[in-house]
């Protein structure tokens, strides 16, 4: 049930979605969200030099939020450069 919108030569179901507009936005989605994720865990691992279970979880399941925290603290420059105690030890 929806509204249709009538134009002489096309009925067009406004309250449905288009099963062809999910197919093709439900795939891009997962592979931005999948992007992110792997953003996000490069950048937990560059910070920690290495493993760290709390930031792993954190990178994992908050990739959105993760990312633009790791650059504000330890600046874009991380993702370049040697991990961050390697840079504290050469100074």
């Amino acid at each position: 049930m929806g509204v249709y919108l009538k134009i002489p030569g096309l009925n067009i179901d406004i309250g449905k979605k288009s099963k062809l507009k999910s197919k093709v936005i439900t795939p891009l989605k997962s592979l931005i969200y999948s992007i992110f994720i792997f953003i996000s865990l490069y950048l937990s691992f560059k910070v920690n030099n290495g493993f760290n279970f709390g930031s792993f979880i954190v990178a994992l399941l908050f990739p959105f939020i993760y990312i633009p925290y790791a650059l504000a603290v330890y600046g874009i420059d991380i993702i370049w450069t040697d991990s961050i105690q390697h840079k504290k030890e050469r100074k």
